[in-house]
């Protein structure tokens, strides 16, 4: 059934000449970021699950990375496609990209928030100890994917990335960088799964 309802999404579908890859942290406005495309009729693919479950099998055959997902056009919350951006830049050279960004003190409460069980989750997952060794473990995290973003999209590259700041940028900036689509019904950036926390 999840087939059928993928497939037929894509009847009504306005498709891309290019691929637009989303390269932000997630509760960085990934959600919104989906909706402002799919309100404007394009596909977008949003469901983690399946994008990384997809990727994943794709490198463990050696198939080619998005087998499987060529009827998308933008790609959005995939932690595969935020940390392989480059390969991507590589396989797809005429592809562009949204680095969506937020003040990171925002961006470090929305994450924990995120979390059902907090801290016990990251320490879990990662071995943090105390909210001190958290705040440090995000903090560096997200500033050493800003630095490989913007090292990577130098000179002439420059040109396929979008830095986008949820808090501050306006739907037109969006329209302006990508010529290519025609946003006729939705030009206001939505706010979607915006955490309480994250409005303080």
């Amino acid at each position: 059934m999840q087939d059928l309802y993928l497939n037929l999404q894509f009847i009504t579908m306005k498709r891309s000449s290019i691929k637009v890859f989303q390269i932000g942290h997630n509760k960085c406005g990934t959600s919104s970021i989906c909706q402002f495309f799919r309100k404007n009729g394009y596909s977008v693919i949003h469901t983690k699950k399946v994008t990384d479950g997809t990727i994943k099998k794709n490198l463990a055959k050696g198939d080619p990375f998005l087998k499987g997902l060529e009827n998308w056009d933008i790609f959005t919350d995939s932690d595969y496609i935020t940390r392989e951006f480059a390969l991507l830049e590589h396989l797809y050279p005429n592809a562009k990209f949204i680095y969506n960004i937020r003040p990171v003190n925002n961006w470090i409460k929305s994450r924990v928030s995120g979390q059902k069980s907090g801290l016990p989750w990251f320490r879990n997952r990662y071995g943090i100890k105390n909210n001190e060794d958290l705040r440090n473990f995000c903090w560096a995290e997200y500033l050493l994917h800003n630095d490989r973003v913007i090292n990577h999209f130098i000179g002439k590259k420059s040109k396929k990335l979008l830095v986008f700041n949820i808090e501050e940028d306006k739907a037109d900036k969006l329209v302006k960088f990508f010529p290519e689509f025609k946003f006729n019904k939705f030009k206001i950036f939505p706010k979607y799964n915006v955490s309480r926390r994250s409005r303080r």
